[in-house]
């Protein structure tokens, strides 16, 4: 097992279960890519790597309660590992899985969003008072 923070997006809705002695636990599929710049200084995304992201107990509520839509950024840190087995066919299989200590929204992929969102619905262009939204470190 690794410990790792990723910044991923989701690609299902989060799935929220209950065990018999009645502990919440969810479930959530994402997605994460590298991200670097080419000669020309232009930001590429490299090729997603998705897993899922299991979490426990009230953090599984919560993260249920927030219900993000497919592409929500979320910052996700835990304990990552690979799951190998044998399908039934006798193939080997394995898929990269993460045990969340933490998750977090990313506020700022979700503040960038929402207010795109809110502009797109009105028909207006970006606020002239508005920060402007980059990749760039601000220090």
């Amino acid at each position: 097992m690794i410990k790792a923070t990723v910044d991923a997006s989701t690609v299902t809705e989060v799935d929220l279960k209950f065990s018999k002695a009645g502990k919440a636990w969810a479930k959530v599929r994402v997605a994460s890519n590298e991200r670097k710049k080419d000669q020309a200084g232009k930001w590429i995304d490299g090729d997603p790597t998705f897993f899922d992201v299991t979490c426990f107990g009230r953090q599984a509520e919560m993260l249920a309660e927030s219900n993000p839509a497919k592409g929500t950024r979320l910052l996700v840190s835990g304990k990552m590992h690979l799951e190998q087995w044998e399908d039934r066919e006798g193939n080997k299989r394995e898929s990269l899985r993460m045990t969340a200590d933490n998750i977090a929204l990313d506020l700022l992929y979700t503040a960038y969003e929402k207010i795109s969102a809110e502009q797109s619905a009105r028909g207006s262009a970006a606020r002239a008072d508005a920060p402007a939204m980059t990749d760039e470190a601000p220090f």
